[in-house]
């Protein structure tokens, strides 16, 4: 399997997502995202706790490799051993920390393994049908914010309706960060560092939510209860959103602000757009000319 060289310079997507930022609907389909992604984690309960971002990038992983084998572009797909290519290249974690992940997903149903076809002592870890369904949402968000750029894309309907149309989104732009080297959340180092904690994501993106909806910011106790994660987890990480600049606080710790914060992670949205118009899409240009 090729592994390009890393590389944060040229990078490919600015224009893209610059454009889908400026698009006059963004604001409004970024608040409906947003939303979407809190009652999804609030789904997932106690994963929240234990589940790391290297855990959902290890899922993102296994279903680009089980694809593209299914496709006769991998070969045996996810093995360990093409999982841990694909960690080490991209500087995320060695043999150690990848098993731990591996077994994590296996316990809580994510994933199940099987021999290889063309080597009996070799694994293959499957995403399961309860993984698949939790992709197809995720994609289907995705395509829920395109849709609303582009009212005639009717994306999310064909992602409910075409067994096709998924598998070419997740090869296509699987295929550009796993062989090509591209980087999504990286990309917002603060964010980035944030949300590779357990419970960083569901935590910073309740804030969010709160900031985008004009509501109160939820307490870190809510936070807590609403997704399953340890008081602790919580405090870590509004400490660290503080010390990092993306939420301000009063001197008795009540968030004050968070727009530096919301900035950031409508930039991620915009960016893992970006990465599905141009390789899963091939649709680009539409936005390009926006930011033009």
């Amino acid at each position: 399997m090729r592994l390009e060289a890393l590389s944060v310079h040229d990078d490919p997507l600015v224009e893209v997502m610059e454009g889908i930022l400026r698009h006059p609907p963004f604001d409004a389909a970024a608040l409906a995202y947003v939303a979407n992604i809190v009652h999804w984690r609030e789904r997932l309960g106690l994963f929240n706790r234990i589940g790391t971002n290297l855990a959902f990038h290890v899922i993102n992983y296994s279903a680009y490799l089980h694809l593209a084998n299914r496709a006769g572009t991998v070969e045996n797909g996810a093995t360990f051993s093409n999982l841990l290519a694909i960690c080490e290249a991209r500087g995320q974690c060695g043999s150690r920390a990848l098993r731990t992940v591996l077994t994590l997903l296996k316990v809580t149903g994510q994933l199940h393994t099987k021999p290889s076809r063309s080597d009996g002592r070799v694994r293959v870890y499957i995403p399961s049908d309860k993984l698949l369904g939790e992709i197809k949402d995720i994609y289907g968000y995705s395509m829920m914010v395109l849709d609303t750029l582009m009212p005639s894309s009717q994306y999310a309907q064909a992602i409910r309706e075409d067994q096709e149309f998924l598998p070419r989104i997740i090869a296509g732009s699987g295929r550009a960060i796993i062989e090509d080297g591209l980087r999504i959340t990286e990309y917002f180092p603060e964010l980035h560092d944030i949300i590779s904690r357990a419970g960083g994501l569901p935590t910073s993106i309740s804030l969010a939510d709160a900031h985008l909806r004009g509501i109160a910011y939820p307490s870190q106790q809510t936070i807590s209860r609403k997704f399953k994660i340890s008081p602790t987890q919580v405090r870590a990480i509004i400490n660290a959103l503080t010390e990092d600049g993306l939420i301000t606080r009063s001197q008795d710790g009540k968030i004050l602000k968070a727009h530096l914060l919301v900035e950031q992670h409508k930039g991620l949205i915009a960016r893992e757009l970006a990465l599905h118009v141009k390789y899963g899409l091939g649709l680009e240009r539409v936005f390009v000319q926006v930011a033009e």
